[in-house]
């Protein structure tokens, strides 16, 4: 019993102590250095995730949330509360609620979520949900073994999802943007993830970026791909993240299997060729269909703004080509294959927004 509650305060004390170092990351990078550092703790806290007392300078956390949620979760519940903190200390204000418009501003200008409930699970916007229910169902469709259907059904999906971001330009509608976590977290992250973080945020109305994430609690740490965007283009994103790297797996070991192509190394070659692929065969049906074409000119700029506000010293993800050559080509003709299909489900609990925080 003594070795337990030696270990669980062993643990509560690297959380607070990594709360603490990244409270002095975001002072510096989010607010200029301006703030004091205030007293963390976790405590039993039951209907928020975090919340900021001014009084004593105390900022506590839920122990429950912060033992069971994702870290990069818990990071956003940690700016959000140093936007109250903010407010408080620096500006001073004493006349409004909690999320009045200073409040609102402060996380505006930072990329931070203002919301006091909320994950990116939660459900979208109806106009939106509708749109990525009918995707759901084309890419369904688009297992068909008839290519023609398949292709079909792909282009029919992506035609809607174009549609539907084009209209949301023209009529100038705001829309509720949001973040996630794709992928689990990794200290090498493959050329063919950054080619394909390219690829989402090229073709599919979303900006991205890798970012770290260090779990002190003995989870993986190491770093991920952060996608910021719509509620619905995340989903949709998220989709063809998910199932872009299992078939590129499956693809992998199919050429394994038959003796093609061997060796650690060109596995690497191979995936990147497998991503490369997609986007030409992405970038074919954008010179044949006139709405896709427009999508260039027309894309949303906001997600790559949140992310600048998010993450001011780092730039959004790229592509890059390296390794074997023929297992490049072997990949990127595989790749040219691939058609859209139904994602696998996820585990969503890697995403962002606050639930019942202060």
């Amino acid at each position: 019993m003594a070795e337990r509650d030696e270990e669980q305060a062993r643990r509560k004390n690297a959380v607070v102590a990594a709360l603490s170092l990244q409270w002095g990351e975001v002072n510096r990078l989010l607010f200029r250095g301006v703030m004091r550092p205030p007293t963390m703790a976790l405590a039993p806290l039951e209907s928020m995730l975090g919340r900021w007392i001014a009084g004593p300078r105390l900022m506590e956390f839920s122990e429950a949330f912060v033992a069971t949620a994702p870290w990069g979760e818990v990071f956003e519940v940690l700016k959000h509360e140093m936007a109250h903190q903010f407010v408080s200390e620096v500006l001073g204000v004493k006349d409004e609620t909690a999320h009045g418009a200073a409040f609102q501003k402060v996380c505006a200008d930072r990329g931070i979520d203002a919301r006091a409930a909320g994950r990116p699970e939660e459900p979208a916007a109806e106009h939106e949900q509708r749109l990525v229910d009918r995707v759901r169902r084309l890419l369904s469709l688009a297992e068909s073994p008839n290519l023609h259907e398949a292709e079909a059904a792909a282009r029919m999906a992506r035609r809607l999802i174009v549609k539907h971001n084009m209209e949301q330009e023209a009529l100038h509608q705001t829309s509720d943007y949001t973040w996630r976590h794709l992928g689990r977290p990794s200290r090498r992250v493959g050329s063919h993830v950054k080619q394909l973080a390219g690829i989402l945020a090229s073709r599919f109305f979303v900006a991205c970026i890798l970012v770290e994430v260090v779990d002190p609690r003995g989870g993986a740490s190491g770093r991920v791909v952060e996608v910021c965007g719509t509620r619905a283009n995340v989903a949709i994103a998220e989709f063809v993240f998910e199932y872009l790297l299992a078939t590129a797996e499956r693809l992998w070991q199919q050429a394994l299997a038959s003796g093609e192509i061997g060796g650690g190394a060109a596995r690497a070659s191979f995936l990147l060729g497998i991503m490369a692929g997609f986007g030409e065969t992405l970038r074919r049906q954008d010179a044949e269909l006139p709405e896709e074409r427009a999508m260039v000119s027309l894309r949303d700029k906001e997600p790559e703004r949140l992310l600048r506000r998010r993450y001011p010293l780092q730039r959004s993800t790229g592509g890059s080509r390296a390794g074997s050559a023929d297992a490049f080509e072997a990949g990127r003709e595989q790749g040219r294959q691939i058609r859209l299909r139904k994602p696998m489900t996820s585990d969503r609990g890697n995403g962002g927004g606050l639930l019942g925080s202060s």
